[in-house]
This record gives structure tokens, sequence and C-alpha cells, in this order.
């Protein structure tokens, strides 16, 4: 089945909840998620790799995905290559139990936000969901701000209030490509936050 829980046979009905796809094989997992997670996200959790691409194909505004690497029918990765073909702006964080270079090198090629060794910390994880979603939430402003310009070269569009500016998007892009730079090391948020001139 694609669904499972009480959070997942909710279906997509809270809306102010961000909606987090988990895939994952081990049941002990998809109910630790359902049980720890479904007070902040909407979890939803499937236990195979096709039946979370079907998942995405049916409801596209799934807001970001957990993936394990190792599925029992295809790759975490395929999956995650799948996904992003019809939904690309979905932030994925493959999670994996083998911690090599090469599978973390392998998921960031591909597409991949981040990467998570299990067993992981649950806040450690909830961290990187957060910060996604919100980069998300910050890159869909970015985009409606986009200016325009008529045939005369002046604006046609101004940023709506109460959005994100292009300065804090530039920020966040740069705290984003320090992570990414530096994903091997042990990097902290006063770092990132120096490097993107933010504060924590």
């Amino acid at each position: 089945m694609p669904k499972r829980g009480k959070s997942s046979r909710s279906g997509f009905a809270t809306a102010a909840k961000p909606r987090v796809l988990f895939v994952d094989d081990a049941p002990e997992l998809l109910d630790l998620y359902e049980d720890g997670l479904s007070e902040v996200y909407q979890v939803i959790t499937v236990s195979n790799g096709r039946d979370a691409i079907g998942m995405v194909k049916r409801n596209p505004a799934i807001d970001a995905a957990v993936i394990d690497y190792s599925l029992p029918d295809i790759s975490g990765i395929e999956v995650m290559k799948e996904i992003k073909d019809f939904a690309p702006r979905i932030p994925v964080i493959i999670a994996t139990a083998y911690g090599d270079e090469e599978v973390a090198v392998a998921a960031f090629r591909s597409g991949a936000r981040d990467y998570l060794k299990k067993p992981f910390n649950i806040s450690e994880l909830c961290a990187k969901l957060d910060f996604f979603l919100a980069l998300k939430n910050t890159d869909k402003h970015a985009r409606k701000n986009a200016v325009f310009e008529g045939t005369d070269g002046r604006s046609l569009a101004v940023k709506p209030p109460g959005t994100v500016s292009f300065k804090q998007h530039h920020k966040i892009q740069t705290a984003v490509r320090f992570i990414n730079d530096n994903y091997r090391n042990d990097v902290s948020l006063d770092d990132v936050a120096k490097a993107a001139a933010m504060s924590p």
C-alpha cells in the first residue's frame, strides 16, 4: 500500500503543514516518522520506489522528500531522478546506511539537496527539512518577484509587500552554496551565517 498510518490516511487535507514524503522499506522507521513528525509535517510514507514515484505524480504539491538509498525495487537515486523529471523543485534528502563518499557524491550529482547517514538524529533531519522548505519558499517568492521590462525598458513589476528581498534571497543562496561546497566537513550554523553575512 502506498500510504500508511493515521497521518498518511489524512491525505493532503492539512494545508498549513508542509507535505513531506518519506520513502523507506523499514516499517519501524516509517512508524517513527509518522509518530515523531506528524505534528510538524504532513507525513506521507511509502515503502518502495515505484509507489513513491506514483505518489508524487498524483500529488505534485509534495513539499519535500526523504528517500532511502537502498530500496527493494529501485535505488533511491533512481527514484529521485524520476521524481525530479516531473517535479524538479522538490528538495530531496537521501538517507542511507552506507556512509561512503561515493554514495554521497552520487546523491549530490543526481540532484539531492542533502545526504544523511543512518542512524541519524530526528532533530537533525528536521533542521535540514526546515532549511530546505524555507529555501524553497524563498525561491518561490523570488520567481514571483522577477522584474519584467516593458517596451520602453521600464520595470513592469515590483516586489509585492511582505516577500523576501532579492538581497535576502542572494544571502540564502550563498549559504546553500557554502553548505554544498563544505558538505564533507563538520559545518556549524555560525560558519554558514558568517559565509552568507547573516545572523545564525
